[in-house]
C-alpha cells in the first residue's frame, strides 16, 4: 500500500492554521522515505551515494518549487516555522539538504491497523 496516516489531532496544530505551511507539511509527509534506502545524488561530474533513512526527505529547492507551485523563499520561510515547532530537522551539506520528520515512526507506524469503512 502506498499511503500516509494523518491523525485527527492535526486539526489542532499550528501548521493546520497556516494553509501554505500545511501544504508543505503534507508534501513532506508524502515525500518522506517509508524505509531506509540509498539514493544517488548528482554532484558535479559524478554521483554521490546518500543513505536516506525512514522519515527523511532529500530536499531540493527547485524541485520543491516545481511540485508545490510556491516560490522558494516562501517554502524556506515555512520550513523554518516547521523547524521552530519541532516538526522537522534540516541538515544541510554542500551536496543537498536532508529534512527529517521528527517522530515519523510514531505517526507512520507500520503495525498500526488501518480502520476500514463499513463499505469494504
Amino acid at each position: 500500500m502506498n499511503f500516509i496516516k494523518l491523525h485527527r489531532g492535526i486539526l489542532d496544530t499550528q501548521a493546520f492554521c497556516h494553509p501554505i505551511t500545511f501544504k508543505i507539511w503534507c508534501w513532506l509527509l508524502l515525500k518522506a522515505n517509508f524505509k531506509d534506502s540509498f539514493m544517488l545524488l548528482k554532484t558535479g561530474k559524478g554521483y554521490t551515494e546518500i543513505k536516506v533513512k525512514r522519515g527523511q526527505v532529500i530536499f531540493g529547492r527547485f524541485k520543491a518549487e516545481e511540485e508545490l507551485s510556491i516560490d522558494g523563499s516562501t517554502i524556506y520561510k515555512h520550513l523554518e516555522k516547521l523547524k521552530e515547532w519541532n516538526n522537522i530537522e534540516i541538515k544541510t551539506t554542500n551536496q543537498c539538504s536532508i529534512i527529517t520528520i521528527i517522530n515519523y515512526n510514531n505517526y507512520q507506524d507500520k503495525k498500526t491497523k488501518v480502520q476500514r469503512s463499513n463499505n469494504e
